[in-house]
């Protein structure tokens, strides 16, 4: 997943899609470290933010993530902070993300497909 996702970009394109709420002073992790996070978590089967808690400190997630995989040192996001970024995406901004999922499909073709 971390290949494909360095190849394509896909949950960076996504995080772009999302603004940032957040103060700047206290941000520890980018939209597309909190993205990139939830996305490999659901990859993995982990369907709920509560899992984030224990995956946090799980070494392959932060080797996926671009984490150090120190023990206790480099966490991933917690479940609050993923469960805000979840509860925090509007409507507008799925659109946009639902647009990114189309733009990414039409770009694997050479010539552009008549339908989809």
């Amino acid at each position: 997943m971390r290949q494909a996702e360095e190849r394509l970009g896909i949950c960076r394109s996504l995080a772009e899609c999302i603004t940032d709420w957040r103060d700047p002073e206290k941000v520890i992790h980018s939209l597309t470290d909190l993205v990139r996070q939830r996305v490999y978590q659901l990859v993995g089967g982990y369907e709920d933010a509560n899992d984030s808690n224990q995956l946090r400190h799980n070494p392959i997630y932060k080797i996926a993530c671009d984490r150090v995989p120190e023990l206790d040192e480099n966490a991933l996001a917690s479940q609050p902070t993923i469960t805000r970024l979840e509860n925090h995406v509007s409507p507008a901004e799925t659109a946009k993300m639902r647009r990114v999922f189309v733009d990414h499909f039409i770009a694997q073709y050479e010539t552009l497909p008549n339908e989809i």
